[in-house]
């Protein structure tokens, strides 16, 4: 036992001895990171811009700037809205673009913005509200341009639809979009007919009974504008978005969205667009 003790101990003098070894060390610095920088912006019926730059709270004229109103309206009659989003030059990244619609009037949401328009077709008379269609603006090229420009000859769906499954509306002459542009298509259709065409479109809040309307967007909490499900992927940066935005009251409305002002509320609606980076990609 004293033999073993005496050799392990030996062994623990040994072990805690070093050895020399020749080293060659490299360097590489400078490897710096940053992220992206966002600066968006709204800019209604071509005059008054909002801006939010990297989540700041959005300021500018334009943020209290209304798109349009329609006082005492009747079925079929329409009012067309036209926005201009914008991803700034000094923004980094590209953008996807989703819209909220959020009614701010003192009664809460209404049956004209709480009800949707049924379905995207011809229909009996019953309880529908508001209808609202979003269009991209394009020349005969299809390359996105101002709603007012003299150039302006199509129409590209972004949120509702068009008979036939059309996806783009298209005129034989271009002109600034206008309001005899718009017309009602039948008493039993809940659409619009665009450019002087015989295309009918219809609203994208489709569905019926509450929750179902403009303010709801069938129970979603926003439009997608920009991103995977939309024509658009994505919104680079320095690059700009034209969009039309049609708010009708279908023919075929019955009595339950009579007299909605006074000692009922009006719909005073609120439309955020949220722009939001791409999730990132390894380089």
């Amino acid at each position: 036992m004293l033999t073993m003790l005496v050799l392990g101990a030996a062994g623990s003098v040994v072990g805690v001895g070093t050895f020399a070894t020749f080293n060659a060390s490299v360097t590489s610095t400078g490897n710096t990171f940053s992220t992206g920088t966002i600066s968006f912006s709204s800019t209604s019926a071509g005059s008054t811009t909002c801006t939010s730059t990297n989540g700041a709270t959005a300021s500018g004229s334009g943020c209290s700037t209304a798109l349009g109103t329609l006082a005492s309206m009747v079925p079929g009659d329409s009012k067309f809205l036209t926005t201009t989003l914008t991803n700034s030059n000094s923004s980094t990244v590209p953008v996807t673009v989703n819209m909220a619609v959020t009614d701010a009037s003192s009664g809460g949401t209404t049956a004209l913005d709480n009800k949707g328009i049924n379905a995207a077709a011809t229909s009996s008379a019953g309880p529908m509200g508001l209808g609202l269609a979003i269009f991209e603006c394009q020349d005969t090229n299809g390359a996105d341009i101002a709603c007012s420009s003299s150039s302006m000859q199509k129409l590209k769906v972004l949120y509702g639809s068009c008979a036939g499954g059309v996806t783009t509306v298209s005129r034989s002459g271009a002109a600034a979009f206008a309001t005899t542009d718009v017309s009602s298509a039948s008493v039993t259709d809940n659409g619009l007919k665009l450019l002087g065409t015989s295309t009918e479109c219809y609203g994208g809040d489709t569905g019926s009974g509450s929750n179902s309307g403009v303010a709801n967007q069938n129970g979603t909490t926003s439009i997608s504008i920009v991103g995977s499900a939309t024509p658009l992927t994505s919104l680079a940066a320095n690059s700009a978005y034209n969009l039309l935005m049609l708010a009708y009251l279908p023919v075929p409305s019955d009595d339950t969205v009579i007299n909605i002002a006074g000692t009922n509320a009006s719909p005073n609606l609120t439309f955020t667009w949220t722009a939001s980076s791409l999730a990132g990609t390894s380089h």
